[in-house]
């Protein structure tokens, strides 16, 4: 979005620098992710259906457990009280506001 308000660029030519940079992320960068202890993606939503324009993003942060070093994050703790607005102001809304989760999961075979 910066990239075309501020900078100019087409939605095509971002799109085309980022596929011609695609194998070197492949082949360099995203193998990283198994040895990381941390971990953010950035992901299209899962909320709206048929999002093509890429507004709203899924966010997951994905740590492993257990290091010495290495202090968990939370989002909210036991017993808290999470509340929205959900879509601005409006009261109805055609698609979820808010989905959180917290918990175990496996990620390239690590818990």
């Amino acid at each position: 979005q910066r990239d075309m308000a501020e900078r100019g660029h087409s939605l095509e030519s971002i799109k085309a620098s980022i596929e011609a940079r695609k194998p070197d992320f492949d082949a360099y960068i995203d193998p990283q992710k198994k040895y990381a202890d941390a971990v953010i993606e950035v992901l299209p939503t899962q909320l709206i259906p048929g999002d093509n324009e890429g507004k709203v993003l899924r966010v997951r942060l994905i740590m492993k457990e257990g290091l010495k070093y290495f202090k968990p994050v939370y989002l909210f703790d036991e017993g808290s009280t999470i509340s929205w607005i959900p879509c601005g102001r409006k009261l109805t809304c055609s698609y979820p506001g808010i989905k959180f989760l917290y918990g175990p999961d496996t990620y390239f075979s690590n818990e």
